[in-house]
């Protein structure tokens, strides 16, 4: 009995003695996924005048000439049915765990770990796909409704007197929409 006692002491003493011993350090980033062909929007590009404020108007000019691909300053009917902003931002979580049982300052074990996954953004409330917003998606109308001067294109104020009354539509109920 008093061999057992004397055994169970020794090993809980060792286990103690291995435990304060070892270092264990872990760092974990999460950083964005570079994807080809994704246009990354940036709240500061979207502050037009630089007041360090994003007004409804700003944000709306932003979306029109993100649409606006060949730059014409007009969104044609393939523009509007083009997949231009992403609902979900790709993420890549990587965890390094190093163990230094003998504290000498030198990793024994070194362990990583690496994560893909996705974070949906504000926008993704009006994709209702999941596959990519486009200008029409976005505003909930055709190039026929948008189009109020008949000139088959949506110009900027066509897209701005749209923009706004989705805006205020959704502003309207505060618990989906901060303006």
């Amino acid at each position: 009995m008093k061999k057992l006692a004397l055994l169970a002491a020794s090993a809980v003493l060792l286990t103690a003695g291995l435990a304060s011993a070892e270092t264990i350090t872990t760092q974990t980033t999460v950083k964005q996924k570079d994807m080809p062909d994704l246009q990354k929007v940036r709240f500061v590009d979207m502050d037009i005048n630089h007041d360090g404020i994003l007004s409804r108007a700003e944000v709306g000019e932003t979306l029109f000439y993100l649409y606006d691909t060949d730059d014409n300053k007009l969104i044609d009917n393939i523009e509007i049915g083009k997949k231009r902003v992403w609902t979900f931002i790709p993420l890549e979580k990587k965890e390094l765990t190093m163990i230094d049982f003998n504290d000498d300052g030198l990793a024994d074990v070194v362990d990583i770990k690496s994560q893909d996954f996705a974070e949906f953004s504000m926008l993704a409330r009006f994709d209702k796909d999941h596959d990519g917003l486009s200008a029409e998606e976005f505003l909930d109308m055709s190039i026929l409704e948008l189009d109020t001067n008949k000139s088959k294109v949506v110009e900027p104020e066509e897209w701005k007197a749209a923009y706004i009354a989705r805006v205020k539509a959704l502003s309207a109920d505060q618990f989906r929409y901060n303006p």
